[in-house]
């Protein structure tokens, strides 16, 4: 008989790369705010900038590139394009669009 012993973050991390291949990103989220295991590690930067977008603040995470549009080697607005993209696709998935969002 064979023992493995696995530990609980690598349990953790099993779980969410499982819920990640299911398409249950916001169960996988929680999963990694609760446990405070990531499934990949990013900077605090960026992993604040992914919780926004995986939990849908798009507004606020157009804001939170603002500083970099001053940088020329940073193209802004082809990220601004893909967030606005995003949220578009969503509302309309959800039935809430309005009709001045459709004329923006």
């Amino acid at each position: 008989m064979v023992n493995y012993t696995i530990s609980h973050s690598e349990i953790l991390l099993v779980i969410q790369e499982y819920l990640r291949e299911q398409g249950l990103i916001s169960a996988m989220l929680e999963l990694e705010e609760e446990s405070e295991v990531q499934l990949i590690q990013y900077s605090t930067e960026i992993s604040f900038f992914r919780t926004l977008l995986l939990k849908g603040h798009f507004e606020e995470a157009e804001n939170f590139l603002e500083p970099l549009r001053t940088k020329k080697e940073f193209n802004i607005d082809s990220i601004v394009f893909e967030i606005r993209k995003q949220n578009f696709l969503e509302k309309l998935s959800e039935n809430t669009l309005e009709s001045e969002e459709l004329v923006d």
